[in-house]
């Protein structure tokens, strides 16, 4: 099992990989909706295409799953307040990675996330749906792209988890490993993509 999620970790930027590893029927439904969850819609719809029915069906219901889970999120938030908050730093001239540090360090999650849109150019409600879903790769992607340092960047993925939840600290370094690695390159055609939708 623990094999199985490391190459869905690595799914997540390898395309070819996502649509093998979606193909095998052994590939229980909670997998599969987190191989799913972390790829992008391109890979996603090209991996229905190619499976057999039945296969399609399951595919169908991880969607309608992840779906509904990033729908019953962004009914909950409000981000008006924060938008605003946001564009007077903004306009002020003092939206920074200080700032944005400081407002995941307090779990002031809706400030984070318009603080990350201004900064990144990816609509609130695209990263509200990243930040929920199952994997934290995307958070780590957009971070890549504008530059962010790791302490930021860890204080992002504590703020998914919420302020009483501590990650194992195994799972901390293998994102920091990740976020290190990651090319930015590759991060910033893939943060351009979720612009465009």
């Amino acid at each position: 099992m623990a094999d199985i999620r490391s190459l869905i970790t690595r799914a997540g930027h390898d395309g070819v990989l996502a649509l093998k590893l979606g193909q095998r029927d052994d590939l229980p439904g909670e997998l599969l909706k987190e191989l799913l969850a972390g790829s992008i819609d391109v890979i996603r719809r090209r991996l229905f295409e190619v499976v057999k029915p039945a296969r399609q069906v399951a595919i169908k219901q991880a969607m309608a799953e992840i779906s509904g889970a990033a729908e019953q999120v962004e009914n909950r938030r409000d981000f008006m307040p924060a938008q605003r908050t946001i564009l007077g730093l903004h306009r002020d001239g003092y939206l920074n990675e200080g700032v944005l540090l400081g407002f995941a360090k307090s779990h002031r999650y809706e400030e984070s996330v318009a603080a990350l849109s201004a900064m990144s150019g990816v609509k609130i409600a695209t990263l509200d749906r990243l930040f929920w879903g199952d994997r934290h790769h995307p958070i780590l992607i957009v971070g890549k792209t504008i530059g962010l340092e790791w302490a930021t960047m860890r204080a992002l993925l504590l703020l998914r988890l919420g302020p009483n939840r501590m990650p194992a600290p195994a799972d901390i370094e293998a994102a920091r490993a990740n976020f290190v690695r990651r090319m930015p390159s590759t991060a910033e055609r893939v943060v351009q993509f979720w612009k465009s939708r």
